[in-house]
């Protein structure tokens, strides 16, 4: 099941590309999300996958608030919650 979702998010994504930027550019850093690159000052910056998976996150959510929980379930999948409460004390 977590790969099915994990699917259709990417096909989500990529129906929505000329949607959206693919290349977000700031004072001093560029976020590129085709080729999931992020620069500062003309550098690369070396990302985790998880750490490009939350900046996606938040780039695609560009002035909204977005909520731990939402960051764990994009991030982390659906089910990271219920495994995690259901490991229980």
């Amino acid at each position: 099941m977590d790969e099915l979702l994990a699917r259709l998010r990417a096909a989500l994504r990529r129906a929505q590309g000329g949607a959206e930027e693919a290349r977000i550019e700031a004072e001093g850093f560029t976020v590129d999300l085709v080729t999931k690159r992020v620069t500062r000052d003309g550098e690369e910056v070396h990302l985790t996958p998880k750490e490009w998976d939350l900046v996606e996150v938040l780039v695609r959510n560009p002035g909204r608030l977005v909520s731990q929980q939402q960051l764990l379930h994009d991030v982390w999948g659906p089910e990271y919650g219920r495994r995690r409460s259901t490991s229980g004390c």
